[in-house]
């Protein structure tokens, strides 16, 4: 019988948690259904943060609707792709100088503040309009 690694079971538990949340999402509606978590931030100040609206956004993008998610919350449809390629990349274990040279570009310091201060632009100007 095979043994498994640790990583193993870290990336099992992983697709069977990402597959889960991507079940409950797309078949039950935030907006409809009681159960899913709202966001503190907005029920004590009444201001959208820069997350509000990711809940109803991947229930809208997980069953086709990429107009409505984008609406619901423009950042986190932009950001999925982001965030994909940084997970691509932890995962990835032979690093050549090319990808090295991408992940210092795309996640390094300066990456870090550009998004930083896009999430804070995002958030005021969010709640302006």
């Amino acid at each position: 019988m095979p043994v498994v690694s640790f990583k193993q079971l870290i990336y099992i538990g992983s697709a069977i948690l990402i597959v889960s949340t991507a079940y409950i999402y797309k078949t039950y509606n935030p907006l409809e259904v009681g159960f899913f978590p709202k966001c503190p931030f907005y029920t004590l100040t009444g201001f959208f943060c820069p997350g509000c609206g990711s809940q109803r956004a991947l229930h809208h993008l997980l069953n086709g609707n990429i107009l409505l998610a984008f609406e619901k919350n423009a950042l986190f449809l932009i950001a999925l792709p982001y965030v994909g390629f940084g997970a691509f990349l932890d995962i990835k274990n032979n690093y050549n100088n090319k990808l090295i040279q991408i992940r210092k570009t795309f996640y390094g310091t300066l990456a870090i503040w550009v998004v930083f201060s896009i999430i804070i632009i995002f958030w005021i100007v969010r709640n302006l309009f």
